[in-house]
């Protein structure tokens, strides 16, 4: 009897320690999506979410920001939860992440802003973004030209943070019109006409069983389906990034943390 508690234990450990090591195990994930509307060559968008970033994760933000630019996308979308936690204890400074993230402002950069940014401090985090130069599209429209082609990126305030959108920008006629949120949920507030809609949130569950199915679902509020990848769900497109960071405990179970490159183009190959 002791033997099998003995061998329990060391699969716990075994466990835990894979978990330990898969939570910066980043894979990079291409997903191609038509857009009819498009105009001119194909586009790789990156998308990023839930970066969580604790004290001492300095080498880690450096290592996402470098695989960015190595890969040349020609915009960068940030989906929210740039922070951890509920206190300036768990969480990196507003000043390090900064730091940390400049590298990307080479490139056109929109973001939002997700329900850890406004625990850590919603002031900090919009001056952060500020400073930085990156626009906010939370109930705006930023134009940008990936590519030399004209698009537009919409976005939506934390549908975790506030039980109404607010103002949702319009789309304009002729022009392609990308939506971002941070939260699944907040996707389903897309103009008509969006072509797809992107967000973060889920940590695709984080903690998964083989094969990639959450232990535990994120919140009542997702649609299981939009847990993680590229589904068409009410006739609209959107990707749910599984992120790059973690929520409580930093572990992660076959569900390794994603940067997600988006070739965006007329057909479906993104060309």
């Amino acid at each position: 009897m002791r033997w099998r508690w003995f061998i329990y234990g060391l699969l716990l450990i075994a466990v835990l320690l894979y978990a330990w090591w898969e939570r910066e195990d980043i894979e990079e994930t291409h997903a191609h999506v038509p857009c009819p509307e498009w105009q001119g060559r194909g586009v790789c968008l990156a998308l990023l979410a839930d970066l969580h970033a604790r004290p001492g994760d300095g080498d880690y933000m450096d290592e996402i920001v470098r695989r960015v630019l190595a890969a040349k996308p020609d915009a960068v979308l940030l989906a929210g939860d740039y922070f951890n936690g509920h206190s300036a204890e768990s969480s990196m400074s507003a000043a390090e992440l900064e730091e940390h993230l400049r590298p990307l402002t080479s490139l056109p950069c929109v973001a939002v802003l997700g329900n850890h940014d406004y625990y850590y401090g919603e002031d900090e985090a919009r001056a952060m973004f500020a400073r930085l130069g990156i626009p906010l599209a939370e109930g705006k429209r930023i134009p940008i030209r990936p590519g030399g082609t004209e698009l537009d990126v919409a976005g939506v305030r934390c549908m975790y943070t506030f039980p109404t959108p607010g103002p949702i920008a319009e789309k304009r006629p002729d022009t392609p019109l990308l939506f971002l949120s941070h939260t699944p949920y907040g996707t389903l507030f897309a103009p008509p006409g969006s072509f797809l809609a992107v967000c973060g949130h889920t940590h695709g569950g984080q903690l998964c069983l083989p094969g990639g199915k959450a232990i535990k679902l994120p919140d009542s509020i997702t649609p299981p389906v939009l847990t993680r990848g590229l589904h068409r769900y009410k006739d609209l497109l959107i990707y749910t990034t599984r992120g790059l960071g973690t929520s409580i405990l930093p572990l992660r179970t076959f569900c390794r943390p994603e940067i997600t490159f988006l070739h965006v183009g007329r057909t479906s190959s993104g060309k």
